[in-house]
């Protein structure tokens, strides 16, 4: 049986007139798992950003502006290019895929507390978020960074809950536990880089491999 996983999710964005603002919105979730005695506990917490491309398109508007406030230029590079075109190889996988979204979702990033990883929550938090985004997107990008590696503080109370100083810290080593989690969560993997893409899909959840996950 599936656990019982519900999110937060709030949303921000301003609205000044032809600002870069108006053409993404930016998603912060808290993490929740139901328990047994019918109470809420936190056990993470994630980010999301939604480019919103088909306005930038009928607006006229360079979308660049957009992946650039929230540092995601190499995600933007990654599928356009210096005319701000997409790339044919991408027309082609959302020609194949029978995408027809011009939206870009961006799994920026997804923090579950130690005590709760590797029992497949990950994975549920993923899919939640799938049905939740249903039919305003056509393609999910997302950059394979293991967040330990970060420069920071240790004194800083979220980062020292995480525990990262513990983590692995030998980037490949590092990299290939983290690629290999999200292979098992639908991604695939572009070429033999740090980014995964997933299109749409209408598959449900396997019960029989959330455990397999984070």
């Amino acid at each position: 049986m599936l656990p019982l996983i519900t999110l937060d999710i709030r949303t921000s964005r301003s609205t000044p007139d032809g600002d870069a603002y108006n053409y993404y919105n930016r998603y912060a979730y808290d993490v929740k798992l139901l328990t047994d005695g019918d109470q809420e506990v936190f056990i993470g917490k994630g980010s999301s950003v939604l480019y919103l491309c088909e306005k930038a398109v009928d607006d006229g508007f360079d979308i660049l502006d957009a992946f650039d406030d929230n540092h995601h230029e190499e995600i933007y590079n990654l599928l356009y290019d210096e005319n701000g075109d997409m790339k044919d190889e991408w027309e082609d996988l959302f020609a194949e895929n029978n995408s027809f979204n011009s939206n870009i979702l961006v799994s920026d990033r997804l923090e579950i507390l130690p005590e709760y990883q590797h029992h497949g929550y990950g994975k549920v938090v993923r899919h939640i978020l799938r049905d939740f985004f249903s039919g305003c997107y056509g393609i999910e990008i997302l950059h394979s960074f293991p967040l330990q590696l970060e420069l920071f503080d240790n004194n800083d109370s979220w980062r020292a809950q995480m525990h990262y100083d513990t983590m692995e810290h030998d980037s490949s080593q590092a990299h290939v536990s983290l690629n290999r989690c999200y292979l098992s969560t639908g991604y695939t993997q572009y070429h033999d880089t740090e980014y995964f893409y997933r299109f749409p899909s209408a598959e449900a959840l396997d019960e029989s491999e959330w455990e397999e996950d984070e």
